[in-house]
């Protein structure tokens, strides 16, 4: 390994009576400790966010895989209420109802009366 020059700055009094900013050039290397700690701290970093990153990825598929699952029931379920709204319209057509009824040995009403009763009788139909 090649050594690093560092340069040391300090404050110096001057003749004048002011500080001066002294530069020494010192040859040293910089602590191996130190280096190796910055070393393991940025590929522990770079683990942690690579880790993340696929994670991330990871669910981003998922959820594209949902949405589309999710489609083809909204998909499935659009036709079903069709089909089921054209079933109903069938059920409730006046061809439909009088075949019903012909069926129960209904018979179509023609004259239809209305039978008055008075209060009078109401009440002593109650007896």
């Amino acid at each position: 390994m090649n050594p690093i020059f560092v340069i040391h700055q300090q404050f110096t009094p001057s003749r004048s009576g002011s500080l001066s900013l002294s530069r020494t050039k010192r040859r040293g290397r910089a602590h191996p400790a130190l280096r190796r700690g910055v070393i393991l701290f940025l590929a522990g970093l770079a683990i942690v966010l690579f880790l993340v990153y696929l994670f991330l990825t990871n669910s981003v598929v998922g959820n594209v895989f949902k949405a589309s699952e999710y489609q083809r029931q909204f998909e499935g379920l659009e036709e079903q209420n069709r089909l089921l709204k054209i079933d109903l319209a069938r059920l409730n057509s006046y061809s439909n109802i009088l075949e019903e009824s012909r069926k129960l040995n209904m018979v179509e009403a023609k004259d239809i009366y209305h039978l008055e009763i008075s209060e009078d009788i109401l009440a002593r139909s109650g007896l």
